[in-house]
């Protein structure tokens, strides 16, 4: 009887008591796809690479992503630095370096399930790489209607760094914007022949200046400081690419040109994310707010930024073809009286 009365205790006990059951392995951590932009030149002194992380910035703030920054020096390390990133498992990598076809081409067949985005880009490679070209002549152009608006001499200058096809499609851009207000206008051209010195670009726009130019637009990187400072020197007005009134801290700034580099990354990062990430080439101008341009301190005459504003509406409904190069220029035909263009 006894021995029946333990069992039954302890079986009763062995009920009483909490099941055991095997702890429970926490979840792994979701692997987030990995964005990796490789910054030719690096960010200190490359304001374009600094504008366009800023891109990726805003997207790892709005998506669940992984970034990371390579910086490198030359054409030849971000080349390497691509394949690095595919060979480390990036979902998606975004360069502003220089890129050949061909290498383009075996990089992207090499990594198929890597998608590539490649900033101021415009060939068509592979469906895993995204060609992300701008239309600088637009901006360009609404630089040119601002200056010929602007201008008393009629004439007006154009300072570039070095001259290649990139800045042909700012200057005959720009060239195109003073004709459609002021064909008799003239456009004075001159190249500091680097992106790097300030002095040179000082040295051009002195040279502009002395032969009558009472406005200047530059488009020459560091080299574009130099002839900030001449035309301060000198009482005159700049068109400013990429370098805000504030930015440079001068009263010599009419205004500022801008490329959005940091939309173009955004947008890849986005497509990528949404599932709709495409090959090819994208290219982005008025219509996009990708460029354009901007007056924090409202230097502009009302008049000047109505016709500013409404031209950018009218390229961007398709209404006004921009030229990028001579020979469209050449046939860029203003008509009498002008494109009309309404606020």
């Amino acid at each position: 009887m006894k021995r029946i009365t333990a069992i039954l205790i302890i079986a009763t006990l062995m009920l009483a008591l909490p099941a055991c059951t095997k702890k429970a392995e926490p979840e792994p951590e979701p692997v987030l796809p990995k964005v990796v932009f490789v910054a030719e030149g690096g960010l200190t002194d490359n304001i374009a690479n600094t504008i366009a992380f800023e891109g990726m910035t805003k997207a790892k703030e709005e998506f669940e992503i992984e970034t990371e920054l390579l910086e490198t020096e030359t054409s030849s390390d971000s080349i390497g630095g691509l394949s690095q990133a595919a060979a480390a498992g990036a979902k998606l990598v975004i360069t502003t370096g220089f890129v050949s076809v061909e290498t383009m081409t075996e990089i992207a067949a090499q990594y198929p399930e890597t998608l590539f985005a490649l900033l101021n880009y415009d060939e068509e490679i592979a469906a895993n790489v995204m060609g992300l070209a701008y239309k600088e002549q637009e901006g360009a152009f609404i630089a040119g209607v601002i200056a010929a608006l602007s201008t008393q001499t009629q004439v007006i200058g154009f300072v570039g760094g070095e001259d290649s096809e990139l800045l042909e499609s700012y200057e005959y851009g720009f060239r195109s914007g003073v004709k459609a207000i002021n064909p008799n206008a003239q456009v004075a051209v001159a190249f500091a022949e680097t992106f790097e010195d300030p002095n040179a670009g000082r040295t051009v726009a002195q040279t502009l200046i002395s032969n009558g130019a009472d406005i200047l637009y530059q488009e020459a990187g560091k080299s574009g400081s130099g002839a900030i400072e001449a035309a301060e020197q000198a009482g005159i007005q700049v068109i400013a690419g990429d370098c805000g009134q504030a930015e440079c801290d001068s009263e010599a700034i009419l205004c500022s040109t801008f490329k959005r580099l940091d939309s173009g990354v955004y947008l890849a990062i986005q497509m990528m994310m949404e599932g709709d990430f495409e090959g090819g080439v994208f290219e982005l101008g008025l219509d996009f707010e990708a460029v354009g341009y901007t007056d924090e301190e409202e230097r502009l005459l009302p008049e000047t930024a109505s016709q500013a504003k409404a031209y950018i509406k009218a390229i961007s409904a398709g209404d006004i073809y921009v030229p990028s190069n001579r020979s469209e220029f050449e046939e860029f035909v203003v008509p009498e009286g002008g494109f009309l263009v309404k606020q």
